[in-house]
């Protein structure tokens, strides 16, 4: 029996950075777009100039290793639109519902993977697949675990949170 220390993640500000610099990367390097880390403020005054009942998609990835969790993007449902687009090339108007969660739940694996890697790259990871899912965002404030960047001048949120015990 292992002892429970040995599956806590550290949700230190260096933690979500890496994990946040993962995202800017794939975001640049992958999805072919202008990604910037930002302020919990600029975040906050960027979300906040969003158009109220604004659709969102939400990816979350569970990992399991020498310590487990869940890694989440989120953002606005017309910039997943935009991305998956851009990845796939494929013209917007004939982008399904599918597509875009299936490009979502992509984008949160692709940075999940990468910030794995970088930071406890001869560690061995479980990704589970993706769950997606949309919602309307109510509220422009800034979970105080946030990692904020700016994609293609367009809010993006990264979470990165400690699951204890078996999935």
């Amino acid at each position: 029996m292992s002892s429970p220390s040995s599956h806590l993640l550290p949700l230190d500000a260096d933690a979500r950075a890496a994990l946040g610099a993962a995202a800017v990367n794939v975001a640049e390097d992958s999805l072919f777009a202008f990604a910037e880390p930002c302020s919990a403020d600029a975040l906050a005054v960027t979300l906040d100039a969003r158009a109220d009942g604004e659709p969102w998609m939400a990816a979350m990835v569970r990992f399991r290793g020498p310590f487990q969790g869940d890694a989440e993007v989120t953002l606005p449902r017309s910039l997943a639109e935009e991305l998956c687009a851009s990845f796939s090339g494929a013209d917007p108007s004939e982008l399904e519902p599918q597509h875009i969660a299936d490009f979502t739940g992509e984008f949160a694996n692709m940075a999940c993977g990468l910030w794995l890697t970088r930071t406890h790259g001869q560690a061995r990871f479980d990704l589970e697949a993706p769950r997606v899912h949309e919602y309307v965002r109510t509220s422009a404030a800034v979970p105080d675990d946030a990692f904020g960047m700016l994609v293609n001048d367009a809010p993006v949120i990264v979470t990165l949170r400690r699951s204890e015990g078996r999935h």
